[in-house]
């Protein structure tokens, strides 16, 4: 319906404003479950947000009358717990997308440069991704899109490109590259894609968006 909704991490809330811009409501928790830190905010076709609930390591379903429908913490449900360093630490959950079939959603662990591709009907997510600087591998991916086609998209910060996989989560290619001319990226951070099959990309080092 229009509806616009803004993260605000550092105040544990989203807002919600309509199309027009008009202030409509502040949301702290979801059928008893607080907020902390979220850092995406995804509506699907069926009208359901999901959020990144980035300080409790967790992804919370929100249904269209405001009520909590599910609770969702990849790793844990994979049985592996996030390493860093040698020692077991939260997942980084930086954003949350639901793919347009409604059974599986995407899940970004940053700290630990993995992705999770939920099932939603059988269960245990599939994790993709390692730490390291080839195809399929990530350093600190961010933020995901999907491509037209269904590619997934992906911020892939510190190695400073996009990386395009399948539907499935296998490396197709990538966009940028280290630098600071016309088609390279220095710190890629967000992406949006369009009708057309365009890439948006925003460098926030550079303070740019760039049209692929």
């Amino acid at each position: 319906k229009g509806a616009v909704y803004v993260v605000d991490a550092v105040n544990d809330r989203l807002l919600q404003f309509d199309s027009r811009g008009t202030f409509v409501a502040e949301i702290r928790q979801s059928g008893g479950e607080t907020l902390s830190r979220p850092l995406s905010a995804r509506a699907d076709a069926a009208g359901r947000l999901w959020v990144a609930d980035t300080g409790h390591a967790r992804v919370l379903v929100r249904s269209t009358d405001g009520g909590l429908e599910r609770v969702l913490e990849p790793w844990r449900e994979a049985g592996m717990a996030a390493q860093s360093r040698g020692h077991a630490t939260l997942p980084d959950i930086t954003d949350v997308l639901p793919v347009s079939d409604g059974r599986r959603a995407w899940v970004v662990d940053n700290d630990h440069h993995r992705l999770a591709l939920m099932d939603l009907e059988k269960g245990a997510p599939s994790v993709v991704g390692a730490e390291g600087e080839a195809l399929g591998q990530f350093q600190h991916p961010f933020k995901l899109a999907l491509g037209k086609g269904g590619d997934l998209l992906v911020v892939d910060v510190i190695n400073a490109r996009v990386q395009v996989l399948t539907a499935e989560g296998r490396p197709a290619g990538s966009i940028g590259g280290y630098g600071a001319e016309l088609g390279q990226l220095y710190r890629p951070t967000a992406l949006a894609t369009d009708r057309e099959g365009n890439v948006w990309i925003a460098d926030a080092v550079l303070g740019v968006i760039q049209v692929f």
